[in-house]
């Protein structure tokens, strides 16, 4: 399909480029087509058009640029999420809050691409995942640390007893005891 040269009394068609990329952004930022209607009598654009003008210039200059910028951010969403699975434990917190309100304002913004949203929302899953298992962890190793200090103590205890009376021993006894606590 070929370039079709737009009407010479096309006025949107024939905006000046500045006023044309200012139509684009109000368009693709979520202005109605009823408030840009207005806008567009004013200064500095004094145009008077259609609904339907406005559709099919939307068609044509916006369509198209949305479906480019979701590209980019699938794009962009897939090398950060390969970068993280590569790498996980190099993404910081700041770096997991930064992808969190990324994919919120992805999500509330009118550029929605639920591909890129559901990478950037399984990596935040997976991150929370590896946060939970190392707590379990460190949770699990302070468990395990207890119960050895428990069964040392006990030892000890008990090896106190056995030694109070023998001077030697005792001696032993507690240096063995100093060691253990620095």
């Amino acid at each position: 399909m070929g370039f079709r040269k737009p009407r010479s009394d096309s006025k949107l068609e024939n905006l000046p480029e500045e006023q044309h990329d200012q139509l684009v952004s109000w368009l693709m930022g979520g202005l109605s087509y009823k408030k840009a209607l207005l806008l567009l009598e004013k200064a500095p654009f004094y145009i008077e058009t259609s609904d339907r003008a406005l559709s099919e210039f939307y068609d044509k200059y916006c369509s198209q640029a949305l479906l480019e910028r979701r590209q980019r951010a699938a794009r962009l969403a897939m090398g950060v999420r390969k970068e993280m699975e590569a790498r996980p434990a190099d993404f910081d917190a700041a770096t997991i809050e930064l992808l969190s309100r990324w994919a919120f304002e992805m999500a509330s913004a009118n550029t929605l691409d639920p591909k890129s949203v559901k990478s950037i929302m399984t990596l935040l899953l997976k991150r929370r995942d590896q946060d939970a298992k190392a707590k379990t962890l460190e949770f699990e190793k302070e468990k395990f640390r207890a119960s050895l200090m428990s069964k040392i103590e006990t030892a000890m205890e008990a090896l106190f007893a056995e030694i109070k009376d023998n001077a030697k021993a005792l001696e032993a006894f507690n240096a063995m005891k100093a060691a253990l606590a620095k």
